[in-house]
């Protein structure tokens, strides 16, 4: 203070100094704020359009997340479409074979049918033929029939023999019967309740007269008797 007293200027310029000093403080001051500032708006912007690149990102990874879940979607309905539809192929192929089986089947029947009533109608023709060969033998000369030799002549009984050999062959006929009815095969085995009754193939079931026991076996196989001799 006294030096100012003593020398004003000296003061003055001291006082100015400090004022120049406080300005200079109070421009840096503004110009650091001013670029925090800036630096700041800078640093928000960057920020805000990273988050909005960011969200934009996401978005498209969930929209591409959902595509592919679609696409799955897509994928498991088609793979699930063309195992039935297979599926349904392979059931209708297994169908026609088995229908195909059965005709086989049938026709196999119907020509073993057929087959057995030629034989049948070969030893037909013989017993009508030894029936002729007998009428004529008992013929007189004069014509017309014997009534003493038609007298003499009694008729034959079956021998069991005979009659269990009959009852085979009607077994054999139910059974075929059997399959063709119920849609089986040559190597399936009918019940005898699928043969014997009122409603079935044979009425009453037959039976050895010498005791003998029936055994059905497969379609394709004769009925045997265990009675020695019986035989098919």
């Amino acid at each position: 203070m006294k030096l100012n007293r003593l020398n004003p200027r000296r003061g003055d310029w001291v006082s100015r100094r400090r004022r120049s000093g406080s300005a200079l403080v109070v421009a840096g001051l503004g110009l650091s704020t001013a670029i925090f500032v800036g630096i700041s708006g800078v640093l928000y912007a960057g920020k805000a359009k990273q988050g909005r690149e960011l969200g934009e990102a996401q978005a498209e990874i969930q929209k591409l997340s959902q595509l592919r879940k679609n696409n799955v979607v897509k994928e498991i309905n088609s793979v699930a479409k063309y195992k039935k539809e297979r599926d349904d192929a392979i059931a209708a192929k297994t169908r026609a074979e088995a229908e195909l089986l059965t005709a086989k089947a049938g026709l196999s029947l119907l020509q073993t049918e057929k087959a057995n009533m030629k034989l049948e109608n070969a030893q037909l023709q013989i017993e009508i033929a030894t029936l002729k060969l007998q009428l004529k033998s008992a013929t007189p000369a004069g014509g017309g029939m014997n009534p003493q030799l038609v007298r003499s002549v009694p008729k034959r009984p079956l021998s069991p023999k005979e009659i269990c050999i009959g009852n085979l062959h009607q077994i054999q006929g139910a059974k075929r019967q059997w399959a063709v009815y119920e849609k089986k095969g040559q190597g399936d085995t009918p019940p005898a309740t699928g043969l014997f009754g009122v409603i079935k193939f044979i009425k009453t079931e037959p039976y050895c007269p010498d005791g003998g026991e029936y055994k059905i076996g497969m379609v394709s196989e004769k009925p045997t008797c265990s009675h020695k001799g019986h035989t098919y």
